[in-house]
């Protein structure tokens, strides 16, 4: 099943967009201060390693004393986010995107441009740190400012932890994995990638990006969403192909990271010669799906016959591309009735496939 914004996911996200300040330090309060111009503030953002859940409470001018254009993008604060070493410690910033109910990551080490987004105040984010670490920003107060007013104490701060509740605390809450689409045929607008954890089930439908995939992962609670040993399952959805399937081992030293890289390849393999395939489910009721392999671009027909030679049903595939068509998406249905639209009694049938350049026939059975 694919993941979708449940009510905790939501709520998770609605704490953080009624808060304004960061939340990444429990119990933490960083007052805001006033810079040259009273109608500007300055704000200390820290970061804890780990997981970091933050609202910022102005519209940002400047990050670290640097100015920044028209608007903060997550480029513009993972940049400044490094050590004395000059190392990057961000590893990504999440968002949650309410236009398809879907969380959107941006990876300073191999996102492009394109999946950059904006930091907007007042909106909850998720920012991967392996230090803590601890910024500037400048700017305008979120919402209508009062100018000259007095800086009291922060009102309603809303203390938030960012370490797991249960389990290993290594075991991040939220995890990306993202990788490139190596491609021996195009990207289509109907291409998905779907990212499957093999030991709980859940299922995240990627975002793609030119030819880069991205498939984020969060709890609501707050509990470990994978631990080291386990396995993603990455499988490209193509209505040119049958489903591709990679797997992919989560190894310790990728927690930290809270980021999987797995790279994964969008082929077209060209069987060496045709095949009619054995019929799946066999023995079946009452609907059948009869699958085949073409070693050259060909028209197809299926002809189903009983035990008597009789011609039962007659289905013409069409035009079809060489390649393989296993999966039930691509295969040929057959729904267990006459061209009549009688349903057929149960006993032993006879598949035919036939092209200009190839003819085989196999067995199936109807069992009722």
């Amino acid at each position: 099943m694919l993941q979708r914004a449940t009510a905790n996911v939501l709520g998770l996200f609605y704490l953080l967009l009624s808060g304004h300040l960061s939340l990444a330090d429990e119990g933490n309060s960083q007052g805001l201060q006033m810079p040259a111009h009273s109608y500007t503030r300055s704000f200390d953002l820290s970061l804890n390693q780990g997981i970091n859940m933050i609202a910022l409470p102005l519209d940002a001018r400047k990050i670290a004393g640097q100015p920044v254009g028209e608007r903060l993008n997550a480029s513009d604060l993972t940049v400044h986010l490094t050590n004395s070493e000059g190392v990057q410690l961000a590893t990504w910033v999440i968002r949650f995107d309410s236009t398809d109910g879907r969380f959107k990551a941006y990876l300073p080490s191999t996102s492009s441009s394109a999946m950059d987004f904006e930091i907007q105040s007042g909106r909850g984010y998720l920012v991967n740190m392996l230090e803590a670490r601890e910024i500037q920003l400048e700017g305008m107060p979120w919402g209508t400012p009062i100018f000259e007013a007095p800086i009291g104490p922060e009102p309603n701060l809303l203390p938030v932890s960012t370490s797991p509740l249960a389990g290993n605390e290594t075991d991040p809450w939220a995890f990306v994995v993202s990788g490139q689409i190596y491609q021996q045929i195009s990207l289509a607008d109907q291409t998905q990638v779907q990212v499957t954890n093999q030991r709980s089930g859940q299922t995240v439908l990627a975002s793609i990006n030119q030819s880069r995939y991205t498939a984020v992962f969060v709890d609501a609670d707050r509990q470990p969403v994978v631990s080291a040993g386990e396995h993603y399952q990455v499988t490209i959805v193509d209505l040119r192909i049958d489903p591709r399937s990679q797997i992919f081992r989560v190894e310790a030293r990728q927690l930290r990271l809270a980021y999987l890289e797995a790279d994964v390849e969008l082929v077209a393999s060209i069987p060496k010669v045709s095949r009619l395939l054995p019929n799946f489910p066999n023995p079946f009721n009452p609907e059948t799906w009869i699958p085949f392999e073409l070693a050259q671009d060909d028209r197809v027909e299926i002809t189903i016959y009983d035990t008597s030679g009789q011609q039962v049903r007659n289905i013409n595939a069409g035009y079809r591309s060489a390649g393989s068509y296993r999966s039930a998406g691509r295969a040929a249905y057959w729904d267990g009735k006459t061209g009549w639209g009688e349903t057929v009694s149960s006993g032993i049938y006879f598949y035919a496939l036939k092209t200009e350049h190839f003819m085989a026939m196999r067995r199936m059975v109807i069992l009722k």
